[in-house]
């Protein structure tokens, strides 16, 4: 199994596009104020130190908030540290230098691990916000949502997919939360990050641009493109990834967070 996943991200990264461009250019100009959710991230993460986008982890709360007003900018996030769920509240003032947040720790501010300082760079993508921090290279990327608004606006391949069933050569192997089989695709309105994980718990993953032409989509590399064998289902609750190359199907389920 584990040569059938490396050889379907084998797949998927060489399948490529001609240059497109995106609708809805971002927006500096969105009123900042108000209550948001973190929805996905981009950093490191996992034994093997790949960048790709990763959905919160729920374990000790609902999700990670984070509040502006005019001048304020606070963040609600509960961590495990060393088993134990443990409060990382980041309270700052903030004031706008074009498209950058200028930020000081307030004074209220509780966790010590806080910084005193820090920049991050902003913009409004069809209503969600998007915070970008640290180096050009290889940034952390927050992308949150307002509370309790309306995104089904959005293209319905963004969203965070988790596997229920893959099946290859024929045979169907159900995946299930907790066990080692499981996959899972974060995407946003750029691009995706393709997780699998096999029967021995060993994991390989892929992040790649996305756009979509006529209905179709595609993954993006300069050098060719082929088309994204992806099929939805069920209301657009479900997704069918098909790779002939690999001789596997992925089925996946939109989470609802």
């Amino acid at each position: 199994m584990k040569r059938v996943f490396l050889m379907t991200l084998a797949v998927l990264a060489t399948l490529v596009v001609a240059s497109c461009s995106k609708e809805n250019e971002p927006d500096t100009n969105y009123p900042l104020e108000g209550e948001w959710e973190l929805y996905m991230f981009k950093s490191k993460r996992g034994t093997t130190g790949d960048y790709g986008w990763w959905v919160p982890p729920r374990n000790c709360v609902a999700g990670i908030y984070a509040t502006f007003t005019d001048r304020t900018f606070t963040i609600y996030n509960v961590n495990t540290v060393n088993g134990q769920c443990a409060n990382r509240h980041e309270y700052w003032d903030y004031t706008k230098v074009g498209n950058e947040l200028h930020m000081t720790k307030s004074a209220n501010a509780t966790w010590k691990g806080q910084s005193n300082s820090g920049r991050a760079t902003y913009q409004m993508k069809n209503g969600e916000l998007i915070l970008t921090y640290g180096s050009a290279k290889e940034p952390l990327i927050d992308v949150f949502r307002r509370r309790n608004a309306d995104y089904s606006h959005l293209d319905p391949f963004v969203g965070s997919w988790v596997t229920t069933k893959v099946v290859i050569n024929g045979t169907e192997y159900m995946t299930r939360e907790g066990q080692c089989l499981r996959g899972s695709i974060a995407v946003t309105q750029d691009e995706f990050t393709l997780a699998l994980r096999n029967e021995k718990c060993q994991q390989e993953n892929l992040t790649r641009p996305w756009v979509k032409r006529s209905g179709r989509y595609y993954s993006v590399n300069p050098n060719g493109d082929k088309e994204l064998e992806i099929e939805f289902l069920n209301g657009n609750r479900e997704l069918k990834l098909s790779v002939p190359e690999a001789k596997a199907v992925f089925y996946f389920e939109k989470e609802r967070r």
